[in-house]
């Protein structure tokens, strides 16, 4: 308690967070969202019944997309070792109903990661 009250950092386990980062190197923005905790998760590459609610990355920037467990941790509860980002073209959301992205398949780009890919990118995927 001490260390804390003199300024040292009083870190949790939980407050660590873990994150990967997608970078935009396209001309336009991108939407994604990261298939985890949801009702689709690899091998099921359907896409989810309802929007997920998506954040947007404009070009030439990055975002990051993390948790508080490891990713060593987290990939171990996954169904399989392989992690779905789905990436979408704003125009794309904006003119078209999500049951009609959905039925349509009208996804920009699907990354299917596992947790040694992601290792040899240092958590980083970048599109296109």
């Amino acid at each position: 308690m001490l260390m804390c009250i003199c300024g040292f950092s009083c870190l949790m386990p939980m407050d660590i967070r873990y994150a990967l980062y997608i970078k935009n190197g396209s001309n336009h923005p991108v939407a994604f969202y990261v298939a985890a905790d949801r009702e689709h998760m690899y091998p099921d590459t359907t896409l989810e019944c309802n929007n997920p609610g998506m954040r947007t990355i404009e070009p030439g920037r990055s975002v990051s997309w993390g948790m508080s467990q490891s990713f060593d941790k987290f990939f171990k509860n996954l169904p399989t070792d392989t992690l779905s980002i789905y990436l979408f073209h704003p125009d794309t959301l904006a003119r078209y109903d999500w049951n009609v992205i959905r039925n349509d398949y009208k996804v920009l780009k699907r990354y299917d990661l596992s947790l040694d890919d992601l290792k040899n990118t240092d958590f980083n995927v970048t599109y296109p």
